[in-house]
């Protein structure tokens, strides 16, 4: 829902004041919903909610019921959003559009517990992750206005003292001197204080709970995307960070962070995620169209994760060795913030368009022996073709010990790799502005 900047009034800041109390309550989702404190409390009400909800959709449409009986139906949702509209005078196709926009029904408008439950657990923590923000934000608004109220009250002592015919040039000049003596010692320290302050007090980067990628300007995101940290505290002065990867906990002065490039995963909005696939220069345009209708179809199906795909296109073509290289990149429902997620996702996509590409025998194999990567089990089979893009082996048991990846003496396996799978990759949304 678009919300446009207005002056607010003073009813609108005791509506905001009212909502935070409510997000503090036990019961923030209202007591329909149930207990909501904690993340556990949450999913459990969602739970309860589901079922609940199903037992109505039973006596509502006992005939989609029971030919789904594990998923509810998406219009006993919308009725109840229409009955709030009627009784409360909100706009209908605003509610309806978001309610869409949060569960993300699938092509028969059907959700699943799971779906469900993620849906109102992604609400938690946005919540949640508000609240703090807001906190975080009060706080650092009194650190300033107490600054501001220091210099403010030595402009008006300094009015007085005109106003009393009192001379405050002897006192300035004296204090005059005591900070310039004070300026050649501290200036440097000085300096970087208040670049650290002006970056947060008036660019505000990020907010507590944000995944941030911090790199210099002439970095590649893709290359350290996985470097990532999750904001746990700001202050005027510093920012503590907790390492993505290990939970390493990490305290950075703010302005070391001011001159470089920060990536908000959070303000990144739908992430754009790639895939490269190896072909057999062989594979006909029809082939090509039934993959690509099978990934039209599976982004469908699966609508809470995938929004839609946005390119597929050619990017090499290799006669000598025999492949076409296709770029895939789709887009995600989730920010770069859900990135376990999205990888997740993006893996289980992956291994879908592998067994496609193994249906339609359109996969890649290499002409030349000393370019294969085979995968092979410690009983001597082949390794299922499905769910591995490398080509068959035709080595013995004896050779291997247990499923292991085997490569040529002359030390190229990444090249082996390249050559057999490609590097299927992320690409980043444009770096938000902030």
């Amino acid at each position: 829902m678009d919300i446009e900047e207005t002056n607010p009034t003073i009813i609108d800041i005791l509506h905001f004041n009212m909502t935070l109390d409510q997000m503090d309550n036990m019961m923030p989702f209202t007591e329909s919903y149930g207990p909501a404190d904690t993340r556990i409390n949450c999913v459990n009400s969602a739970k309860r909610l589901f079922r609940k909800l199903k037992l109505y959709a039973a006596e509502k449409y006992p005939t989609e019921t029971e030919k789904y009986p594990r998923l509810l139906p998406y219009r006993v949702l919308s009725e109840l959003c229409e009955n709030l509209t009627k009784n409360e005078n909100h706009e209908q196709d605003q509610l309806q559009k978001s309610l869409k926009k949060l569960f993300h029904p699938g092509k028969n408008d059907l959700l699943s517990l799971q779906s469900f439950v993620i849906s109102c657990d992604n609400v938690y923590k946005r919540l949640k992750n508000f609240r703090a923000s807001v906190a975080n934000s009060s706080a650092i608004d009194i650190v300033l206005g107490d600054m501001f109220n220091i210099v403010f009250y030595f402009l008006v002592g300094l009015l007085v003292m005109v106003i009393l015919n009192m001379n405050p040039f002897g006192l300035l000049l004296s204090i005059t001197s005591v900070i310039v003596s004070f300026a050649f010692a501290l200036g440097p320290t000085v300096s970087t204080l208040i670049e650290g302050i002006m970056f947060v007090a008036v660019r505000r980067p990020y907010d507590i709970g944000d995944r941030i990628s911090i790199l210099k300007p002439e970095e590649s995101d893709v290359e350290t995307m996985g470097n990532t940290w999750f904001v746990e505290d700001v202050t005027l002065y510093t920012t503590t960070l907790r390492f993505a990867n290990t939970g390493e906990v990490s305290t950075v002065n703010n302005s070391s962070i001011s001159a470089l490039r920060v990536i908000n995963c959070a303000r990144s909005a739908h992430a754009l995620v790639e895939l490269n696939f190896y072909f057999s220069i062989e594979t006909t345009a029809s082939q090509m169209k039934d993959f690509k209708s099978a990934i039209d179809e599976y982004a469908k199906e699966h609508t809470i994760c995938w929004k839609s795909i946005t390119k597929f296109w050619i990017r090499k073509v290799d006669t000598n060795e025999g492949l076409i290289n296709y770029n895939l990149q789709l887009q995600h429902q989730d920010p770069w913030q859900n990135m376990s997620l999205i990888l997740m996702d993006r893996g289980k996509l992956y291994d879908f368009c592998l067994k496609v590409m193994s249906k339609l025998q359109i996969q890649f194999v290499s002409r030349n022996e000393n370019l294969n990567v085979f995968m092979q089990s410690s009983k001597g089979e082949n390794s299922n073709p499905l769910t591995s893009p490398f080509p068959q082996s035709s080595r013995s048991s004896s050779e291997t010990s247990g499923l292991r990846p085997t490569f040529t003496s002359d030390g190229s396996f990444h090249k082996i790799v390249s050559s057999a799978l490609g590097s299927p990759g992320m690409s980043l949304p444009p770096t938000p502005k902030n």
